[in-house]
């Protein structure tokens, strides 16, 4: 923080609560690249499927499956797919 800048603001609470509030917000939409991730996961079925078809690393790809679980709140990929499915970023 540079000096003479304030710290966490009432209004930066209320607009973190306000992107968080529910399911359909674009503070949850996934990446460009996780949405690649996720549709390669769904066509291919294991993530070294997916990785190799995208031409990334599994490391690249878990990283970016570990980012869908912490937005969506799911476990499981079958989980991230019917959040996805369900909220039109993903056809089924």
């Amino acid at each position: 923080m540079k000096r003479g800048q304030k710290g966490f603001q009432e209004d930066d609470h209320q607009s973190a609560e306000a992107c968080f509030s529910y399911e359909h917000s674009p503070c949850l939409a996934p990446s460009p690249a996780e949405l690649r991730v996720l549709r390669a996961l769904s066509a291919c079925g294991t993530l070294r499927a997916a990785a190799d078809q995208l031409c990334i690393s599994v490391h690249t790809a878990a990283s970016h499956v570990s980012r869908l679980r912490s937005k969506s709140g799911r476990g499981s990929l079958h989980q991230i797919v019917r959040w996805a499915v369900h909220n039109g970023w993903l056809e089924k």
